[in-house]
């Protein structure tokens, strides 16, 4: 237990209900439901922060044999503190004086305990001042460097009936779904995660450009829970003679679904296998009852403009990077806790 005035950072107790905490949280994800943490292969610590009976924030801290992993170097996104169910209805005076205090006391005990964080928070993250404030008056303890980014996100709720959707896209985009279906191409669920594998080694060949070893290593794994676990859906797309030439992973959870990894056959890609394949991945997400549709990222020109041709707005988020000065290396973590996946 690490204490920092009158808050407290506890290991998750054991027997509590972890995922249930994630479902509450608005800023909780797929992406710290256990089942998605445990397909990544590193020890998770998890905490739970605050004051006894008072409102608290939850964060789950990567690593390797006590060697952080930094979320950025991840196939993931918003990785990073959760507040408890409620505390965004609180009285406007007490949500901005609690959640500030909170995350500055949250920063400084877990720069106590390890040498590195790296964190995405939520778009829903209220308010990141206590994040800015961390260190101000000991700058030599290290800053948080908050860096904006941006993903792209459609308002499935709002968007109508699919055909209504369908009709306000870009016209390229409806162009390349009429080709592809006019070529007979067909979209259809699959549980063979070599094809998606393959496809991406190929998407990035074409590119002449070498996989990411985290996404080379973890897209197996993640697309294998996401199946067997039921967080995800891989979508496949085939030729009129069976050749799967497009295929993509969607994740959900109580409220979005999730664009992880797409992939199309270089020789295909003119019919519109590509769009195809997304356009049937962002149907399904209606036919689920789902809130929103996220493209996880849209930070580089091409590929974000693509993701917002499906008329996704953009949304920004940021990230936050610590690092220990030099000389002052924090005790590192083992996952002892009995906390850890």
């Amino acid at each position: 237990m690490t204490a920092t005035s009158a808050f407290r950072l506890n290991p998750w107790p054991d027997g509590e209900d972890w995922d249930k905490f994630v479902a509450g949280s608005p800023q909780g994800t797929v992406f710290c439901s256990s089942a998605f943490l445990d397909a990544l292969g590193c020890t998770v610590d998890r905490w739970i922060f605050g004051k006894p009976q008072g409102p608290s924030v939850a964060v789950a801290i990567l690593h390797n044999r006590g060697i952080p992993v930094p979320v950025s170097t991840l196939p993931a996104m918003y990785i990073g503190p959760m507040m408890a169910a409620g505390v965004d209805t609180l009285p406007a005076h007490r949500r901005h004086r609690l959640i500030p205090e909170l995350m500055e006391a949250l920063l400084e005990a877990l720069s106590q305990s390890y040498p590195l964080l790296d964190l995405s928070f939520h778009p829903r993250f209220p308010d990141l001042r206590g994040v800015q404030w961390f260190n101000h008056h000991r700058p030599e303890q290290g800053r948080i460097a908050l860096d904006l980014k941006y993903t792209a996100r459609i308002d499935v709720k709002s968007a109508g009936a699919f055909p209504d959707y369908l009709r306000a896209i870009r016209q390229n985009r409806q162009q390349d779904h009429l080709k592809a279906l006019n070529c007979g191409y067909v979209v259809e669920a699959s549980t063979d995660v070599g094809i998606l594998d393959r496809l991406h080694d190929l998407t990035f060949a074409r590119q002449g450009i070498d996989r990411p070893q985290a996404i080379r290593n973890l897209i197996r794994p993640i697309t294998d829970a996401a199946l067997h676990q039921g967080f995800g859906e891989l979508l496949v797309t085939c030729s009129p003679s069976g050749e799967p030439v497009s295929a993509s992973l969607f994740l959900f959870d109580r409220q979005d679904a999730y664009y992880l990894f797409g992939a199309t056959d270089p020789v295909h890609r003119k019919d519109g296998v590509g769009t195809l394949t997304m356009l049937e991945g962002i149907r399904r997400s209606m036919v689920r009852g789902l809130t929103g549709f996220d493209m996880v990222g849209a930070n580089s020109p091409q590929r974000g403009d693509f993701k917002t041709s499906f008329n996704a707005e953009i949304v920004p988020y940021f990230t936050g990077h610590w690092r220990a000065p030099s000389g002052s290396t924090p005790p590192s973590h083992d996952g002892g806790s009995g906390n850890a996946s």
